[in-house]
């Protein structure tokens, strides 16, 4: 069976790293996939290719949108494919759905990965326009949670929405103090400093802006902490701006986009999560896997609390945000109570069904279901 996928961008995010997590067990499946992009570079690209998939690369739709068209026209009408894999964070683009139906693809997945339309004015109004749309051209609908399965598909009964978990591989993330000390004296944390952490793009709906603000009224109350951003975007040096003109440029770390992204997620004392809207953050799982208490704009699905970690607060009142903080740094000072917390958080969050093993499986038996019904072999 062949898939083709859109929807993967080049610096590496949730829905990213969420198809790679599944990439492997679809390929083991009988389930090959191939990826379009309009990008020079796509992440995870090398490791696609090197697994045997292709990687289109096709025109930027907003500066050329006949010639992407017509590109995935040809793509479609060579490849052969059995259905096509559409990740969404809105419904601005759904030229590839049309496509696909226009083709005769018999399976057309769209697969909600937002319960909020990301930044700018055009994008909102696409999204307008084509939400609507969406059940003419697809047959089958996945969302990362409920609430981003009502958003896309507003108009679909919500029983035909398959809830496809974002899951990662909880036991990479399970928490190793051997790590949690080696990543810290990396970048000269003493053991008693309290690290906050966040794992995200540096866009709008990552909210950084914020998290500056609050670190800058926590540290004036606890000069003994420290907050380390891993991540890039269009707004990172904008918010390093903003740090240092608090004074705060010897306190805050910036961190590139890692593979071992779970040696930082050890490193962390408390992971901060004030974004403005997510369908199921990736991240705000992974740090709940390395045992951490995560802070979390109320603005969030409830979802996401998946071992009782997760401290929904309002970004209305950033007193409230740094009362939480204050609590938690004063649960960190014992380090054998906190290390025996962790290992349990974590052990915990393996036998949820956003444990990556549990996850890959239900995805695969769906799309196999998908395939059965439309009298299509995998292989």
């Amino acid at each position: 069976m062949k898939i083709l996928v859109f929807g993967l961008g080049p610096i590496l995010g949730g829905v990213e790293k969420q198809f790679y997590n599944n990439y492997y067990t679809l390929k083991n499946n009988g389930i090959k996939c191939d990826f379009v992009t309009p990008y020079n570079h796509m992440a995870y690209e090398k490791e696609f290719e090197d697994s045997g998939s292709k990687v289109y690369k096709v025109s930027n739709l907003k500066r050329r949108p006949a010639r992407y068209a017509h590109e995935i026209r040809t793509i479609l009408q060579k490849g052969g494919y059995d259905g096509v894999y559409v990740n969404m964070l809105s419904a601005a683009n759904i030229v590839p759905l049309k496509l696909a139906k226009q083709h005769g693809v018999p399976i057309v997945i769209a697969h909600a990965h937002n319960d909020h339309v990301p930044a700018g004015l055009l994008r909102k109004v696409l999204h307008s326009r084509n939400v609507d749309s969406i059940p003419r051209y697809a047959n089958a609908y996945f969302a990362c949670s409920k609430a981003a399965g009502h958003w896309l598909f507003p108009n679909i009964d919500q029983e035909e929405v398959v809830i496809v978990p974002n899951a990662i591989p909880a036991d990479a993330f399970m928490y190793d103090e051997d790590i949690h000390r080696k990543t810290r004296e990396r970048y000269g944390i003493t053991p008693d400093t309290f690290l906050l952490g966040h794992v995200g793009r540096f866009q709008e709906q990552k909210n950084h802006e914020f998290i500056a603000r609050l670190f800058k009224r926590y540290h004036d109350v606890n000069a003994q902490s420290k907050l380390m951003l891993v991540g890039e975007g269009e707004l990172r040096e904008k918010i390093r701006a903003q740090l240092c003109a608090d004074g705060l440029q010897d306190d805050v770390i910036f961190v590139d986009p890692t593979n071992v992204i779970e040696q930082y997620y050890m490193a962390f004392d408390c992971f901060v999560f004030p974004s403005l809207f997510e369908g199921l953050s990736v991240a705000g799982l992974e740090a709940q896997a390395a045992g951490l208490p995560v802070l979390a704009s109320d603005a969030l699905t409830k979802e996401l609390n998946v071992t009782g970690a997760v401290e929904y607060l309002p970004l209305s009142d950033m007193g409230i945000w740094v009362d939480a903080l204050d609590k938690s740094h004063g649960h960190c000072k014992d380090s054998e109570r906190v290390t025996e917390r962790r290992v349990l958080q974590g052990r915990s969050f393996d036998k949820t069904k956003y444990s990556l093993s549990q996850s890959n499986l239900y995805l695969v038996d769906t799309i196999s279901e998908l395939a059965a019904r439309n009298g299509i072999r995998e292989c």
